[in-house]
This record gives C-alpha cells, structure tokens and sequence, in this order.
C-alpha cells in the first residue's frame, strides 16, 4: 500500500464515513474511492485538490510528503479523551478539572 492509499483509509475512518459516501461527496462512482484505497488507481490532480479539501489536509500529506501523522495520534487521543469527558456528569467534571489542576503545576510570577 502506498502512502496516498494508507492516508485516504485514515482519513476516511476518523471522519467516520464510508467508501460510497466519500465518492458520492466526490462526484465519482462506488468503486472510485475502494480502488484508491488498494492502491490500484491513483487519482489526477483535481481529485488530489478535492480530497485534500474535503479532510482539510495538504496534498502534501496526502501524498506522503508531509508526515505529520504523529501529531494527528495525538489530536484523536485528544478527541477520544474529550468524548469521555463530556459524557461525566458536572460533578465529575470537576473532580477531573481539579486533577488536572493538581497535576500541572504553573509556575508562579
């Protein structure tokens, strides 16, 4: 698999949308995106544009030549902690404010 095929797939499953609904967001048939995924087609350029619109990403990611994947793992662990978060009632909300307060020390002025 090669890069653009691996960072559509990401992509893709961290938004939380299929093959179709990618394709049809795209103006492409069914199969456009799955064969993008295996690494049998490559897109032209204009596709590239529009994929890389759509995720909010560079082509330059999309491609491979921008490797900022270890900060994305960090920004959905982020994301995972918050969806937690948010389901904690007020009460527990606060304990977890007042750990984190407790945890991270500011230095004084």
């Amino acid at each position: 698999m090669n890069k653009f095929s691996e960072r559509l797939k990401y992509l893709r499953k961290i938004k939380g949308i299929t093959q179709v609904e990618l394709s049809k967001h795209l103006g492409y048939g069914y199969t456009a995106i799955s064969n993008y995924e295996n690494a049998k087609h490559q897109p032209d350029y204009d596709t590239l544009m529009k994929i890389a619109e759509y995720f909010g990403v560079s082509v330059d990611f999309l491609v491979g030549y921008d490797d900022f994947m270890e900060r994305t793992d960090c920004i959905l662990e982020e994301i995972k902690l918050l969806k937690k978060y948010r389901k904690l009632s007020l009460e527990e909300k606060q304990i977890v404010l007042q750990l984190i307060e407790m945890l991270i020390k500011e230095p004084t002025t």
